[in-house]
């Protein structure tokens, strides 16, 4: 049997689901058609694979899958979501080689994730408000780290620069628990999120989550702008702008602590909207 699982956006869920190696579970409400597929998917070991018309990204192995879509629009999947599989946390705290072991594996999949991300053309995706910096001006690190760059108040909010290639080192640094990296692609983008479950000796650990989120062009605009207020088109023209403007902000305190810019950097005008020609 054919353990790969092919799926796009804007596919039909009901495609998806006929030819998929592990029964999917289908629920809905309010015209959203909503596709899980659980425990069964992990036993099978199947690997998922989002199709595209030129290079198609086979992610490592897969804990759990979910997608949805607009029933009554009849547009196809508009958003997937994969877990990543990682290995079960140590259940002591005090055993070092075990976290150590654990800490590596996690980092290792992380940064393969992300190459393979890379290697099928997709493109970093700077938020409109964020500042266009790269490598380790991007990261929130624990302060004294001996490599820390740039820092900034809400740092940790940004996206990682997926071309800046962690350590080791780098990565038992961070501060932030839930450090992410995003792509765009023709409007679509993709989001990974590793999100670790708190280290403290206040209780025990229970689960860290390797996520993998996958939006269409119209889930990536109302995931932006959030709910539309009047006419569609002014009001997300408006906001664009006003992010704009957040971000020179925070490029010009940039700048003035020495770091880079990266002037070349092409904003993408999600929302179907123009971006303003002074930031062209």
């Amino acid at each position: 049997m054919n353990q790969t699982l092919n799926l796009t956006i804007g596919q039909q869920g009901a495609e998806v689901v006929k030819h998929s190696p592990v029964p999917i579970k289908r629920s809905g409400m309010n015209g959203l058609r909503m596709y899980d597929a659980g425990k069964p998917f992990k036993d099978l070991g199947a690997t998922v694979v989002l199709k595209e018309d030129y290079s198609a990204i086979a992610f490592p192995p897969v804990e759990h899958l979910a997608f949805y879509e607009e029933g009554s629009m009849g547009g196809g999947i508009d958003e997937i979501a994969l877990d990543l599989l990682l290995p079960r946390l140590p259940k002591s705290r005090t055993d070092t080689r075990a976290w150590a072991e654990y800490e590596d594996t996690a980092f290792k999949l992380v940064q393969n994730t992300i190459d393979r991300i890379n290697a099928a053309g997709w493109q970093r995706w700077i938020s409109f408000s964020d500042p266009r910096l790269s490598g380790r001006d991007t990261i929130d690190f624990v302060p004294g780290y001996r490599n820390r760059a740039y820092t900034a108040e809400w740092q940790d909010m940004w996206g990682i620069d997926p071309s800046y290639r962690m350590t080791r080192e780098d990565w038992d640094n961070l501060s932030e628990r839930w450090p992410h990296w995003y792509w765009i692609k023709h409007g679509a983008t993709i989001e990974l999120r590793y999100e670790k479950d708190d280290r403290g000796p206040e209780k025990p650990p229970l689960f860290d989550t390797l996520r993998v989120t996958i939006r269409s062009a119209d889930t990536t605009s109302g995931w932006l702008y959030g709910p539309t207020k009047g006419d569609w088109k002014t009001y997300k023209q408006s906001e664009m702008a006003r992010k704009l403007a957040a971000r020179k902000e925070s490029e010009a305190a940039a700048r003035a602590a020495g770091a880079k810019i990266l002037e070349a950097y092409k904003d993408y005008p999600i929302g179907g909207v123009r971006l303003p020609e002074i930031e062209q």
